[in-house]
């Protein structure tokens, strides 16, 4: 063996272990993100998407598209608004990791799965600004993709 592929062996098979720890590391959980879920935001989407759809839905009646039209199209609808569910509980996140270190975002979410912090996170009114924003872009989001429809 030559010096070189000495010098290299080592080199690749240090590559190769970097390679399958970054691959086989798990994705570090965001203390936002458990937030979120800990304060039933997902639970809320799953409702307020749902009336997204209805108000596309009575939108296009409104403009006398065929129900025919509509029946055929309300699965994009459905599927637009489910795409949006990220950008929102994203939204919703960022708002807390704007007012809470991550160390904070853990004692919170341990505390809001108790009964008393579901309770008091319905009183969280920053948060609540920020959500009503990104329902608000939902709303938005789903009226133009339902307008693009109508272009058919």
């Amino acid at each position: 063996m030559t010096a070189s592929t000495l010098i290299r062996r080592p080199m690749f098979l240090t590559v190769i272990g970097i390679a399958i720890a970054t691959i086989a590391a798990p994705a570090a959980a965001d203390p936002a993100d458990d937030l979120v879920n800990a304060m039933g935001y997902g639970d809320y989407y799953t409702s307020f998407s749902a009336v997204m759809v209805e108000q596309a839905v009575e939108k296009l009646q409104k403009l006398q598209i065929s129900p025919e039209v509509i029946a055929a199209d309300r699965p994009k609808i459905e599927a637009d608004a489910a795409a949006y569910r990220p950008t929102f509980l994203g939204s919703i996140a960022k708002a807390y990791r704007a007012r809470f270190t991550p160390s904070e975002l853990q004692e919170l979410a341990k505390f809001y799965q108790s009964p008393l912090g579901q309770k008091i996170g319905q009183a969280q009114k920053p948060i609540k600004d920020e959500m009503a924003a990104a329902s608000t872009a939902g709303g938005m989001f789903i009226a133009l993709q339902t307008a693009q429809l109508v272009k058919k």
